[in-house]
């Protein structure tokens, strides 16, 4: 029994991640794929634009076979806690035997020196990450710059500088292969290069790659989420559909009709109230939020009155609005420091649906005693209870806005098909 993983958001389900999952299944060989999917919210700081069931149903209709839920603090971790955390809790699932994401280079043997690098801190990364960090780099191109110091210092440098990351997928698929060797994993790492626009780049025809999007590298067309989320929020769904497969089209047209596409400004009143009412000192506690920024926001909260507006008025050179964003859901969910490093410890992970046959898979992990999958929230570890909140708080923005009765997260059941 071969098994091959994804660590994904699909938010939404698109053409280029069931491209992907179709490719997967071609070249691995894989008798079962599983997702490591971020629930309510997402590593881009912002709520999935429909809930986690109905990603999962798409999931499962565009190829997978078993899709488990990626804890709330390491969905909306940074890249390193995104990665660490679903690498290590499909590692001890104990039935993994391949990891596959998309990325510029195509070639996980061409980033793994770096990875390397990056995973065992030799001398001198620390301090030059330090430095790099001191002069306002992000903390992924930090990282690549303490990693070509470090090989350029081993000699290593003409033969591994081209596998330095700097592209968005690369950075994220060498963040996946350091938490691999971290954790002394056995799961193989395979890639699929990415082909497409600049990841920057927003189309109307969603052509251009989507560097959040993590399961989406490897599409020949690759669709951007992004473009999609956009035309979705400005109204433009029929433009929208066109990137999306039948199954996840049919899903997004039921939730746009019943008003149930959520977006970060249906929080602003929630995450503003948490400011508010939170002084300096208590805001610094939770994940993301440093010193300076929880300054920022006490004096900022009472002069601004929507996420978006308050979002961006935080936003500083050194300080990306995705780091904005996801410090303010952390605190709105009570997410703190550390918190992503306990759940990868669990004992347990949610099954948000499988297909039929992915019993004998999902009995085979609880047989390995390392991570147990689990079909109820009730079953659930006690860190869980951040993730109730979190889908019980987006049922209730989405019953907010449709009208439409509020479910309980202990109510919902997991997808068969």
């Amino acid at each position: 029994m071969k098994t091959a993983a994804v660590i994904a958001e699909y938010n939404p389900f698109h053409k280029g991640h069931e491209y992907l999952l179709r490719r997967i299944r071609k070249d691995s060989g894989a008798d079962f794929i599983v997702v490591m999917m971020s629930g309510d919210f997402v590593q881009r700081g912002e709520p999935a634009v429909i809930d986690k069931y109905g990603r999962t149903r798409a999931a499962l209709l565009g190829g997978a076979d078993l899709v488990l839920e990626l804890p709330a603090a390491a969905a909306l971790g940074s890249a390193g806690d995104f990665a660490e955390t679903a690498v290590r809790i499909l590692d001890r699932l104990g039935v993994v035997d391949e990891l596959w994401f998309g990325s510029e280079t195509g070639d996980p043997d061409r980033l793994f020196p770096a990875a390397e690098v990056i995973a065992l801190e030799p001398e001198p990364y620390g301090a030059v990450l330090r430095s790099a960090l001191a002069e306002g780099l992000s903390y992924p191109a930090a990282q690549s710059r303490a990693a070509l110091a470090v090989l350029r210092g081993s000699g290593r440098e003409n033969r591994d500088a081209a596998g330095v990351p700097s592209a968005p997928n690369d950075l994220l698929a060498t963040a996946y292969l350091a938490s691999l060797i971290r954790a002394g994993s056995r799961i193989v790492p395979r890639s699929l290069k990415r082909e497409g626009g600049d990841y920057h780049a927003v189309s109307g025809d969603h052509n251009a790659s989507d560097g959040d999007d993590h399961a989406a590298g490897g599409a020949q067309a690759a669709w951007s989420a992004e473009s999609i989320r956009m035309d979705l929020a400005d109204g433009r769904f029929y433009r929208a559909a066109q990137a999306l497969p039948e199954a996840s089209a049919a899903l997004i047209t039921e939730e746009e009709d019943r008003n149930r596409l959520l977006f970060p400004d249906d929080f602003g009143d929630e995450v503003l109230y948490t400011i508010r009412r939170k002084s300096a000192e208590q805001l610094t506690a939770f994940a993301g939020v440093s010193p300076d920024l929880a300054n920022r926001m006490k004096k900022l909260c009472f002069s601004c009155h929507s996420f978006s507006s308050f979002a961006e008025a935080l936003k500083t050179k050194n300080v990306t609005r995705t780091r904005i964003n996801r410090a303010l859901f952390s605190a709105l969910l009570g997410i703190r420091k550390g918190d992503a490093a306990r759940s990868a410890r669990t004992e347990a992970v949610r099954i948000l649906g499988f297909r039929a046959g992915a019993e004998r898979l999902i009995g085979a992990a609880a047989g390995r005693g390392g991570v147990m999958p689990v079909t109820g929230a009730k079953d659930m570890p006690r860190w869980y209870e951040t993730d109730v909140f979190a889908s019980n708080l987006c049922e209730a923005a989405r019953a907010k806005k449709s009208g439409l009765p509020f479910h309980h997260e202990f109510a919902q059941n997991v997808i068969k098909l």
